[in-house]
Parts: structure tokens; C-alpha cells; sequence
């Protein structure tokens, strides 16, 4: 798996041959779903890493201080950003981060419209 810096230079315009042999059925066989309940900021970074892995994750900011889910959301939306994924608010303390590959849906059929 590439370094989150090769991906954030590829987000911006930068080509690195080896993505060509990255299909969308690889990874689409080895989805997986992560769920984390940061307690500090620190943890963001093992968040944005599992990302990098092509992994959704959500995050549950529950019992967190406003300003560390600020801190944490942030860099959050630059990571996913980079990584062309998506960031979409479940409930107030809950977000899912997912690759450019999938899409969410919040009723079956419907793209969520619950974007950050």
C-alpha cells in the first residue's frame, strides 16, 4: 500500500504508474468497515492511515469535547479529501469516512444527502 503522502500527491494532479494496477475489484473483495472512538487527537492519524488502506470507518464522537471533534473532523476531511473519498454525518456524533469507490446511501436507492 502506497504512503499517505504518494496518495495526496496523486489527489493533486501527480501520477504515479503504479496505480494502474489497482483495480476496483481488488479492492471491492476486501472491504471492511472500522469503528473508532478517538479519545484524543492523536488518534486521527491512526484513523486517516486506515483510510490510506481503503477501509470505511466510522467515528463516534460521543462524551468528546467540542473542540477536539472540531480538531479531529478536520483532519479527517483533509485526509479523505486527499484520498478523494467521502465524509458523511450519520448523527450529530456519529461520521463515516469512506474511499472514492463507495457510495452511501442513506434509504436504499437514495445518495445520502448528508454530506459534510
Amino acid at each position: 500500500m502506497r504512503r499517505f503522502g504518494s496518495r495526496f500527491l496523486h489527489a493533486a494532479g501527480f501520477s504515479d504508474r503504479q496505480d494502474e494496477r489497482y483495480g476496483e475489484e481488488e479492492r471491492a473483495g476486501s472491504a471492511q468497515i472500522l469503528i473508532f472512538r478517538p479519545g484524543s487527537y492523536e488518534d486521527a492519524r491512526e484513523i486517516a492511515l486506515s483510510l490510506e488502506q481503503d477501509k470505511q470507518v466510522v467515528v463516534d464522537f460521543g462524551g468528546l469535547e467540542q473542540e477536539l471533534v472540531r480538531k479531529i473532523s478536520d483532519f479527517m476531511d483533509g485526509a479523505v479529501y486527499a484520498l478523494r473519498g467521502q465524509v458523511h454525518e450519520i448523527s450529530p456524533t456519529l461520521l463515516i469516512a469512506v474511499p472514492e469507490y463507495v457510495d452511501v446511501e442513506k434509504e436504499a436507492g437514495q445518495p445520502a444527502g448528508f454530506g459534510l
